[in-house]
């Protein structure tokens, strides 16, 4: 860091300092009480229709389907975890060799992907990768088909290889049968760039249930979704601000705050600690513009904005003073004197928080 770049950060976090504590001298000359946020809000339809692809997928706007989906994907990958090598089974389930993995495994496939690739225990490895690190699953996207008798889902998930640290992007087909409520998988082989693109062979066959392919719903509250999508976004945006400033950051948001996806990497390596360690702790669930917005504070008081159109689907704000809402111009020119200031402490205390950081991003 030169003379010059210290000497204008110093300027500006002395003004900074100013103007909170000026701030803060006119709000106490008010007496105000403080402004309590709200934790949980009834949650409203966003009333959006989805149309088909031309695949025959559409979007689907339900967590306790999709997250069921994501449980029966990790179920799959958890057989998977055995070591050749040593001929180790390192998962939850009862696995003694390498013929009991492939049992299981089997369980699992579709069964018209087996016919289809004639695949046997000989040449099982050709279509089927193990899992024999520590990994994580995001799921990033989501689709569904109804067909007469099965439930189609195609669904994308992030793998991270928490030994390499790399970031895998997989497809699966998800079939359910809904009169056994029996699941069965295909990875999708096939190179693609976008889940809309991948084409599904139509079937009707029964899904045979066994011990392992129960497809259970489970119940996503708005609490666990946003915890969901909170700490997902913050483990990506610690190890791969590429695909964050690519796929999450509200365009918008972006084009303002960062410009381009060095200055985002500098910000994010700036503050890297911190940010691997954030926890939502409150949340405030509005709708607007056509889209569920989540306004969530973190630990240290941060405030973030998720925009959702549909489960999976959302674009993030890392602050709520770079661009104003509508929402808050509309409260702000609504409100007293004495509310307008507390707002705009709130405003200036985040500024102050962020801005720091992100100064000290910029001269390094």
């Amino acid at each position: 860091m030169n003379l010059n770049s210290v000497k204008k950060l110093i300027i500006v976090m002395v003004l900074l300092i100013i103007i909170t504590i000026v701030g803060i001298l006119i709000y106490k000359s008010f007496n105000g009480e403080d402004v309590v946020e709200q934790e949980n809000i009834e949650e409203f339809d966003s009333g959006l229709e989805y149309e088909k692809n031309d695949n025959g997928f559409e979007i689907i706007d339900d967590p306790n389907i999709t997250f069921s989906v994501v449980n029966a994907i990790n179920t799959y990958l958890e057989i998977l975890k055995f070591e050749t090598e040593n001929q180790q089974y390192v998962g939850h389930y009862e696995v003694e060799n390498e013929e009991q993995l492939k049992e299981r495994v089997f369980d699992f496939l579709d069964e018209n992907y087996i016919n289809k690739n004639n695949i046997n225990t000989e040449n099982f490895y050709n279509y089927i990768d193990l899992m024999n690190y520590g990994y994580n699953v995001i799921p990033a996207e989501i689709r569904v088909r109804y067909d007469e008798f099965i439930t189609n889902y195609i669904i994308c998930v992030y793998i991270e290889n928490l030994q390499t640290n790399e970031l895998s992007k997989k497809y699966y087909i998800v079939r359910v049968d809904s009169n056994n409520s029996t699941y069965s998988i295909e990875p999708v082989e096939e190179s693609v760039t976008n889940i809309d693109d991948i084409s599904v062979d139509v079937v009707d066959n029964q899904i045979q249930n066994n011990i392992y392919n129960r497809f259970n719903i489970t119940t996503t509250s708005t609490q666990d979704l946003v915890r969901e999508y909170m700490n997902n976004f913050i483990r990506l945006m610690s190890n791969y601000p590429e695909v964050v400033y690519e796929n999450y950051i509200n365009t918008e948001y972006r084009d303002v705050r960062f410009t381009n996806l060095e200055e985002f990497e500098k910000y994010v390596n700036s503050n890297k600690e911190e940010i691997s360690e954030i926890t939502p702790t409150k949340y405030l669930l509005e709708y607007e513009d056509n889209c569920k917005k989540y306004v969530v504070m973190d630990q240290y008081d941060n405030t973030y904005e998720f925009y959702e159109t549909s489960t999976l689907s959302y674009t993030v704000r890392l602050d709520t003073y770079t661009i104003t809402s509508d929402k808050f111009k509309e409260t702000y020119d609504s409100s007293d004197n004495q509310y307008k200031v507390a707002m705009n402490i709130d405003k200036w205390v985040q500024m102050l928080n962020n801005g720091k950081k992100y100064l000290e991003s910029q001269v390094q």
